[in-house]
């Protein structure tokens, strides 16, 4: 009985683990480490650090912005794979009024948010949306309109920086999806021409 009762115990315990919403259960693409210039995100529009293919399903890009010790963003590279699309993008912040923006192909803008597929202020109130569908907070010039759909496979670039002279860290989530080929309209053609085919044989 007593073995009965601590397997039972364990089994809750193991259960408890890997329901608990504190369990990161997203695969880790790229990690900053504070301080440290080695692992630090690249600083330069023309050339963002690359952090690689994003899994299917979720992935996390966790950084720090240390603007309060030297003028500090972020700008990386990713891609999202063949046969996947981007469904979904959480940033996990503290604090408010920071620079947000997210452009196609492996560079991004300086300065022309015209470019861009959105340029926002983000805040610790927006941590919760999905930031290709919600609607951003107005900002003079920039675009204030959502995405509205999911990302096709390819590379995109992402910005972010402090409007004060403070440190913040961050966390983005992304979660890709796979996608199922549609058949061309030959192919599709082709396989109706069978299909009447095998169906007038047997009639026959």
């Amino acid at each position: 009985m007593a073995v009965l009762m601590s397997r039972l115990v364990l089994l809750a315990a193991l259960v408890c683990v890997f329901t608990s919403p504190n369990v990161a259960l997203a695969d880790l693409v790229y990690a900053e480490n504070p301080g440290d210039l080695g692992t630090d995100l690249s600083d330069t529009h023309s050339a963002p650090t690359s952090v690689g293919t994003l899994p299917l399903g979720e992935g996390t890009v966790a950084g720090i912005i240390e603007n309060a010790d030297r003028n500090d963003v972020d700008i990386f590279t990713f891609k999202v794979d063949t046969n996947q699309q981007l469904d979904s993008i959480q940033l996990f912040v503290g604090g408010e009024r920071h620079f947000l923006a997210l452009a196609a192909g492996t560079q991004i803008s300086s300065g022309d948010i015209s470019t861009m597929l959105m340029a926002r202020l983000i805040s610790d109130t927006d941590q919760n949306d999905n930031l290709l569908y919600d609607v951003p907070p107005p900002l003079a010039g920039g675009i204030t309109t959502p995405i509205g759909h999911s990302l096709a496979a390819g590379d995109y670039t992402i910005w972010l920086q402090e409007l004060n002279f403070e440190n913040f860290d961050y966390e983005f989530t992304f979660q890709t999806s796979a996608v199922t080929a549609i058949p061309e309209p030959s192919s599709v053609f082709v396989l109706g021409l069978l299909g009447m085919t095998l169906t007038l044989r047997r009639r026959r």
